[in-house]
């Protein structure tokens, strides 16, 4: 009886530790084909200049970040009144694997409220530390403007 149990225990063991592998190719594929239909008919908005964009329109910001370091991008928007993020979203494009210190890509979508000129600044830190601990800043300057 003993045995059977002992059997029992081991088998379980072995399959417990058994990972299905993924398919890499299919994930990267399917990672690229979300990243790209996210960014379709989208413009982007550009660091360090003034973007003259156009109410009622959609725009995004696309930056590279190190999250298993801790470190990710947080904004602020100058006059939340002009324009707001209505969505964000992160691709890794390393084969669904979580490789510490791998970058991956973030997009934060912006939507144009009124007429009217503000500013977005993006500070790269550990939530932690805080922003005054910001290793990076990238600021988007923002004119919009009617059609």
């Amino acid at each position: 009886m003993k045995k059977k149990f002992l059997l029992i225990g081991v088998l379980f063991v072995l399959f417990s530790c058994h990972e299905k592998t993924k398919d890499s190719t299919t994930t990267t594929i399917s990672q690229t084909v979300n990243y790209n239909n996210y960014k379709s008919n989208l413009s982007f908005l550009i660091e360090d200049n003034t973007s003259d964009i156009f109410l009622n329109t959609d725009y995004l910001i696309e930056l590279e970040g190190n999250p298993s370091t801790g470190y990710w991008w947080y904004y602020t928007i100058g006059d939340n009144t002009i324009i707001k993020n209505i969505d964000s979203k992160t691709f890794d494009f390393h084969s669904g694997e979580f490789i510490v210190g791998a970058p991956i890509i973030g997009i934060w979508k912006f939507k144009c409220l009124k007429i009217g000129e503000t500013k977005i600044t993006f500070k790269y830190y550990r939530s932690w530390e805080g922003e005054d601990s910001a290793s990076e800043t990238k600021i988007f300057n923002i004119k919009v403007k009617s059609f």
